[in-house]
């Protein structure tokens, strides 16, 4: 039994959606992207944010995989591991959008806030190898080239998104207001977010981009 998370009823809920994901079957990969994507919000209100998440999409992908199919299928897994990598994707953008936004704005975000999304990205692609490993678990037997492949651009995909949001968290840290000087100039002071509201902010990017995607009829690769 796990002890490491002080949030166990959040971090729950995202296992038991990823496994009742894999048992319902259809799009896999857009629907795991979705969960992680709309949980991005709040991750403040766990201990290990992205990594918890991670972990508990993984594991109840394999958990669901193991109820459905004792053998273990391949393919659903590979639809699982490509959602990670789309989730965190769209997730780490999102994180970008809003940096950027607040800055041209003149906004400035907590720098506890700032830190921790750091310190989540790094944590991510750390522990990216213990959460491919999670997820393979629920594949009985050998594993095939193809599925090690997936699994290894998965790991790479994760360990990959902290340089690009490192530059532009970094930043903003050392020039809160950067892109909007011309506003501070003009007269206005500097917004000073309260704690916990950068969070919702990533979330409402994801919610705007989210109803874009079905306005447009789009909708996660099915590959």
């Amino acid at each position: 039994m796990s002890t490491d998370a002080p949030s166990p009823s959040l971090v729950d809920q995202f296992k038991d959606a990823a496994a009742q994901i894999v048992k319902k079957g259809g799009d896999i990969r857009s629907e795991i992207s979705k969960l992680i994507a709309n949980a991005t919000g709040k991750l403040n209100q766990t201990k290990d944010g992205l990594v918890d998440l991670a972990k508990a999409v993984a594991d109840g992908a394999a958990t669901g995989m193991q109820q459905v199919a004792p053998s273990g299928s391949e393919s659903t897994l590979r639809a699982v591991a490509d959602g990670i990598s789309d989730g965190f994707t769209k997730s780490a953008e999102a994180v970008r959008l809003t940096v950027e936004e607040s800055r041209k704005k003149g906004a400035q975000f907590a720098k506890e806030d700032l830190d921790r999304i750091l310190k989540d990205f790094r944590s991510l692609g750390d522990t990216a190898k213990e959460i491919t490993g999670r997820l393979a678990q629920g594949c009985k037997g050998q594993l095939s080239s193809q599925f090690q492949t997936i699994l290894e651009h998965t790991k790479t995909t994760l360990q990959g998104l902290r340089a690009p949001l490192e530059s532009v968290v970094s930043s903003a840290l050392k020039n809160p207001v950067g892109l909007g000087k011309e506003t501070i100039q003009a007269g206005a002071a500097a917004t000073r977010e309260a704690a916990g509201v950068f969070f919702s902010e990533i979330g409402r990017h994801l919610q705007s981009a989210g109803e874009r995607m079905r306005q447009t009829g789009g909708g996660g690769d099915a590959s």
